[in-house]
């Protein structure tokens, strides 16, 4: 939920930023960044008695290729004591695939250490749940895009379905991205995807604003 304060424009959203930062090279010094700050709230929150609350960090291509990767996500959490079960790490299927044998290896030593590895964005383009059966991966995040086109036609609706039951029976949990109307939600939740994510649950708020939010939720 990166955001960017422009002094002229205001809010920036990621799509209007992150290419210009891929492509200047200045992606990898702001993921470090976000690494850091990640680690950093969640021990502001702890100090606030949150322990369980937890944050994701989405990885690019350029930055999971670092060769200090791994260090730099350790010294993170132990700068700030935060137990590495509260930290998520997403990354695309194309860049977990990219170099396989690398990513395995990577991806082994930090759920080693007990973060979660996400694959974030499945489905938008080649998806191969096969394939990532060899990644220590413990979540699945289908796209948003797959999300919004499954009211098109039956097709898609079973599509999803199928992805849900194979991950599940990889042992991984399922986040649906882009949840917008109660009628996705309801069909998700009957496929059995036992996470949603969208502005139909809640928009984006600054991490200052997360007690109140979280405290004025409707009780279930």
């Amino acid at each position: 939920m990166l955001r960017w304060r422009h002094p002229a424009k205001g809010v920036l959203l990621p799509e209007q930023f992150l290419d210009l930062l891929e492509k200047s090279g200045q992606i990898v010094t702001v993921g470090r960044w976000v690494i850091n700050e990640a680690c950093r709230q969640l021990r502001a929150w702890s100090d606030e008695g949150h322990d369980d609350w937890s944050l994701s960090v989405n990885l690019s291509t350029a930055q999971f290729e670092q060769p200090d990767i791994y260090e730099q996500v350790y010294d993170a959490l132990t700068r700030y004591g935060i137990s590495p079960a509260r930290l998520t790490l997403e990354l695309t299927e194309s860049t977990a695939l990219c170099n396989l044998e690398r990513s395995i290896n990577i991806l082994s030593d930090f759920a080693r250490l007990g973060v979660t590895v996400s694959i974030d964005d499945f489905g938008n383009g080649y998806s191969n749940l096969l394939t990532l059966k060899n990644l220590p991966a413990r979540e699945l995040k289908i796209d948003k895009r797959v999300v919004k086109e499954m009211r098109e036609n039956g097709k898609n609706i079973k599509i999803v379905s199928a992805i849900i039951d194979i991950a599940h029976i990889m042992n991984m949990e399922v986040v649906a991205e882009g949840i917008e109307t109660l009628a996705q939600q309801q069909l998700l939740t009957q496929m059995g995807c036992g996470q949603l994510q969208g502005y139909l649950l809640a928009r984006p708020v600054p991490a200052q604003e997360i007690p109140d939010l979280l405290a004025n939720l409707p009780s279930r």
